[in-house]
């Protein structure tokens, strides 16, 4: 059995690193049409060409950088607590950039002892995808003993494949906690995002 099991993606230094260097490659077209632009039609010195070529590009890496983390959502689940990793806003998802640079500690947003939880309850939520086309989610309600509940939508793609959802499933179980799967979506969420919409798509035209 495992013994943690995580639903999501630590952006790490080396993700990082790889995405600034994607980015890098805008920042330097941004900066020489800006030094050509300037070049052409301004009787500027060469040095104010290459100011105003450097903050374009530092301008371009700042901005985007802050994609790099993306919403950083995940949920991780271990023999002592359930915690959940969610970075929104442009301002926090600089400051989590900052944060994995530096390697400093991370700080769930919501933690809870596994010895806390009664039950998961799983489901689904529908909203409007691609072109119109009505979407799933799955929807994953958490009830504690002290009767409190909360709900999460964790991000599935990539995850169904690997059989994390599985692995978290059986954690919670080895821990006396029941997971009730009133649709039956369980056997889905082993498979793929295809399968998983089709499926629930053939529930609601029942």
């Amino acid at each position: 059995m495992e013994d943690k099991v995580m639903i999501g993606e630590t952006p790490t230094r080396k993700s990082l690193i790889s995405f600034l260097l994607i980015v890098s490659v805008f920042g330097i077209v941004g900066a020489v049409c800006i030094y050509n632009v300037l070049r052409v039609y301004f009787l500027i010195s060469f040095q104010y060409y290459m100011l105003m070529s450097i903050l374009t590009f530092v301008i371009i890496i700042l901005f985007l950088m802050p994609l790099a983390s993306g919403s950083n959502e995940r949920i991780v689940f271990d023999n002592k607590y359930m915690s959940y990793f969610h970075t929104k806003g442009y301002i926090n998802q600089f400051k989590e950039v900052i944060r994995i640079i530096l390697n400093r500690k991370e700080k769930p947003s919501i933690q809870v002892k596994i010895n806390d939880l009664q039950k998961l309850d799983l489901s689904y939520l529908g909203y409007l995808g691609f072109r119109g086309h009505t979407a799933y989610r799955l929807k994953m309600t958490f009830f504690l003993k002290n009767g409190d509940s909360f709900y999460l939508l964790p991000l599935s793609y990539g995850q169904m494949e690997k059989g994390d959802y599985e692995k978290a499933f059986s954690l919670l179980e080895n821990q006396n906690i029941e997971v009730v799967d009133k649709y039956g979506l369980r056997p889905y969420l082993n498979k793929n995002m295809y399968d998983f919409q089709e499926y629930i798509s053939t529930l609601n035209m029942k």
